[in-house]
C-alpha cells in the first residue's frame, strides 16, 4: 500500500488549485496524491464538472494568488477584466458606479471561462511530480494515529492528510457523516453567456431585479456572462422559454443596458443555498472549497473564498515537517483563519441578498436614498471594493 503525505479527493478547480500552490514543496519531498472518480482528463476534453461553460469573477487577491502560484501566465490571455462596477435596483432612482482607478488598481479583478482555467490547471499539475488516481470510487476511510487508510474500487492508499475538495454535492462527506448548516434561498441560478449589441467596456453590471438578482460580467467585447437568480417558483418557466423569449424577458428585467440582447448560449441552473459545513476539520481531514462552504453567486465570492482557503492550507503546510502534516494541532490553526474570512465573506454576500430582498415601493425609496448616498462618498465605495477584490476586514 502506497503512503502520501497529502491524499486529495477531488481533481477539479481547488483541487488543482492546491497542487499549483504547493510547487515548490513537491518539487523537494512533498508526496502528494490526487483521486477522483472521473476519467482521465485531457487537456481539450470537459470531464470535471469543474470545467464547464460557466464563468468564474476571479477577485483581485485571487488574481495576486494565481500570479503566486504561476498559474496567471497560463490563464490571463483567456480572460476580461472588470474596470468598472455599476449596481442598480429596478425601479430605483439611484446607480452606484465604482471605477477601478479609484481604487488604485487596473482592474477589480478578471472574468474566467470555466473551460480554460480548468485546463491551465490542469497542465501544470501534470507536470509536476503527482500521482493521479482517476475513475475511483471511494468505499472507505479507515483513520489512524499517525494516517488514514483510502479504499475504492481500484486502490487502496494512505496519507498522513486528507484534503475533501470534491464539491458541493459531496458524497464523502455523507459517508463520514459531516453535517451542514443549510439555508435554502428558494431562488434558482440561470446560466448563460449573452451576445449584445453593444460592447461592455470592461463593465460588470449588479442588478436587483422584481424577478431576482441579475449579474452580467464582460467575458470578451460584446459577450457577457448572466447569472439570475430567480425564485424557484418561475425557474421551471422561464428554463423552457425559447431563446428570444429568454432574451427579452432577461432584457426588459436588465432595463436595456448593453443595447439589444442578440443571442444566448445553451442555458444551465441550479439550485441557490448557503451551505456550510458543520465540520471543517477532524484529525488527517480537512474540507476545502464547496465542500466546506457554498455562498450564494450575487457577490461572485465563491471561488474567491476557495483560493484563499487554499492559500491559508498551502501556507501551513509550507511550514510543516511532513512527518507532522494532518495533526489536530495544525488544521486547527488552519482553520481559525478559514473560518475568520467564511464569516465576513458571508455576511457581505448575505447582506447584499437581504439588503436588496425586499421589493415593496417602501424599501426601493430607502434604498435609492442610501445608494444615493454611498455613490457621493468615496470611502464607503473604497471599502465596498475592498470586500470585492477580497482585501476587506478578515480576508
Amino acid at each position: 500500500m502506497k503512503h502520501y503525505d497529502i491524499v486529495i479527493i477531488g481533481a477539479g478547480l481547488v483541487g488543482y488549485s492546491l497542487v499549483a500552490s504547493l510547487k515548490d514543496r513537491l518539487q523537494a519531498d512533498l508526496k502528494v496524491a490526487v483521486i477522483d472518480s472521473i476519467e482521465a482528463p485531457t487537456l481539450d476534453s470537459n470531464l470535471s464538472p469543474s470545467f464547464d461553460d460557466r464563468s468564474t469573477a476571479l477577485n483581485a487577491k485571487s488574481i495576486q494568488l494565481l500570479q503566486q502560484w504561476q498559474i496567471w501566465p497560463h490563464l490571463k490571455s483567456y480572460c476580461c477584466a472588470i474596470k468598472q462596477i455599476e449596481i442598480s435596483d429596478q425601479g430605483g432612482l439611484k446607480t452606484i458606479n465604482l471605477d477601478s482607478n479609484d481604487s488604485g488598481v487596473d482592474a477589480f479583478g478578471y472574468v474566467a471561462p470555466n473551460k480554460f482555467m480548468g485546463q491551465a490547471l490542469l497542465s501544470i499539475a501534470q507536470k509536476l511530480p503527482v500521482d493521479f488516481y482517476y475513475g475511483c470510487d471511494i468505499k472507505c476511510f479507515k483513520f489512524q494515529a499517525e494516517k488514514v487508510i483510502v479504499s475504492s474500487q481500484l486502490e487502496t492508499l494512505s496519507g498522513s492528510l486528507i484534503v475533501l475538495a470534491d464539491g458541493g454535492r459531496s458524497e464523502i462527506k455523507t459517508k463520514l457523516g459531516i453535517q451542514d448548516d443549510v439555508v435554502d434561498f428558494s431562488q434558482t441560478a440561470i446560466v448563460a453567456n449573452i451576445q449584445t449589441s453593444l460592447p461592455n467596456n470592461h463593465l460588470a453590471y449588479e442588478r436587483f431585479a422584481d424577478h431576482g438578482p441579475m449579474a452580467m460580467l464582460p467575458l470578451s467585447e460584446k459577450t457577457s456572462a448572466l447569472v439570475w437568480s430567480v425564485d424557484t417558483s418561475q425557474a421551471k418557466e422561464i428554463m423552457e422559454l425559447d431563446d428570444q423569449s429568454f432574451l427579452n424577458q432577461a432584457w426588459q428585467n436588465f432595463g436595456g443596458r448593453l443595447g439589444q440582447w442578440q443571442k444566448t448560449s445553451k442555458r444551465s441552473s441550479y439550485p441557490l443555498k448557503r451551505v456550510k459545513s458543520e465540520e471543517m476539520v477532524r484529525s488527517r481531514l480537512i474540507l476545502l472549497g464547496n465542500s466546506a462552504a457554498t455562498l450564494h453567486p450575487v457577490a461572485g465570492q465563491g471561488f474567491n473564498l476557495a483560493l484563499r482557503a487554499v492559500e491559508a492550507l498551502a501556507n501551513s503546510i509550507h511550514k510543516t515537517e511532513s512527518k507532522h502534516l494532518g495533526q489536530l494541532t495544525q488544521l486547527l490553526k488552519v482553520k481559525a483563519a478559514i473560518e475568520n474570512d467564511q464569516h465576513w465573506t458571508i455576511r457581505f454576500c448575505d447582506e447584499l441578498v437581504n439588503g436588496f430582498g425586499h421589493r415593496n415601493l417602501a424599501a426601493k425609496l430607502g434604498r435609492a436614498a442610501a445608494m444615493g448616498l454611498f455613490d457621493q462618498h468615496n470611502n464607503f465605495k473604497g471599502i465596498f471594493s475592498r470586500y470585492a477584490m477580497g482585501l476587506g476586514r478578515g480576508q
